[in-house]
């Protein structure tokens, strides 16, 4: 558990960049932290937590120094990892952040203190990419739900046999309201700098998916180049038409006999190197 003295905390969006900087990520948005909140286990916690601030404090400060709570919050910092075997899919471990604030009387003069502490378990959330061009696609109704418990649904993925996953039906509304104004890798951005090696993997099992989805008409070879097609495609992985035909034309080594899936890997590629 960790005091950060005269730091004062008064709601989410601060404790979130409190955890994220203890946690030394770099570049992670805040509101990542608000779309994994759901899948932490936070039932009785808020007593707990505070349970445990107080036998720290009274360690730090003595059993009989006066202080006054302010407010408690957790908050969710995930991992992200990919992973193509068995099948591809984002792999996230979850970890936990209590960050809470209080006043310490000290005397003659009243201070704040920002208390930061972390669980050793981890959440882990697997999201194949199947799954998520359901969800960009607005089409989860392909996947057949296998069971529910409270707010956690299973699912059962379109053609893989034998293959389940357990995700937050929360978690799962908010990605899909992210994802109809974010396309994929700007969403997988707001990692920071752990998105880095994950967003070429992600895009081009992406096309693969698409590709296999079209009946393979993206990598077959045509007498000329079909924006059409690009921006087809581009829209899929979240971009509107404006930003697809934008991305087109800024994209300065597209040839005519490039397939679908060559072009798309060219734009998304010069769009990674800042357009």
């Amino acid at each position: 558990m960790k005091f950060l003295f005269g730091k004062e905390t008064t709601k989410f969006s601060e404790a979130a960049t409190v955890a994220l900087q203890e946690a030394r990520t770099h570049g992670m948005s805040y509101y990542i932290s608000t779309l994994f909140k759901p899948v932490l286990d936070t039932e009785s916690s808020e007593t707990d937590g505070w349970t445990a601030i107080i036998r720290a404090i009274q360690r730090q400060y003595g059993k009989n120094c006066r202080w006054w709570k302010e407010g408690l919050w957790y908050v969710a910092i995930p991992n992200l990892g990919c992973k193509r075997e068995p099948i591809p899919c984002l792999e996230m471990r979850v970890g936990k952040w209590m960050v809470a604030c209080v006043t310490l009387d000290m005397g003659k003069q009243l201070r704040p203190l920002t208390v930061v502490h972390t669980s050793v378990k981890l959440e882990k959330i697997i999201l194949p990419l199947r799954f998520l061009l359901a969800i960009v696609e607005d089409d989860l109704a392909q996947s057949r739900i296998t069971g529910k418990e409270d707010l956690w649904t299973t699912w059962e993925i379109t053609g893989v046999k034998k293959s389940q996953i357990r995700l937050h039906d929360t978690f799962v509304q908010k990605l899909s309201q992210i994802l109809e104004t974010k396309s994929v890798d700007r969403w997988l951005s707001d990692f920071g700098d752990q998105s880095h090696g994950v967003i070429p993997l992600v895009v081009s099992d992406l096309l693969s998916l698409l590709n296999e989805k079209e009946g393979g008409y993206l990598v077959k070879k045509r007498a000329g180049l079909n924006p059409k097609e690009l921006e087809a495609g581009l829209r899929t992985l979240g971009y509107s038409t404006a930003e697809a035909e934008i991305m087109i034309r800024q994209t300065p080594d597209l040839r005519v006999d490039d397939s679908t899936a060559e072009a798309l890997t060219k734009i998304l590629r010069h769009q990674s190197k800042g357009g």
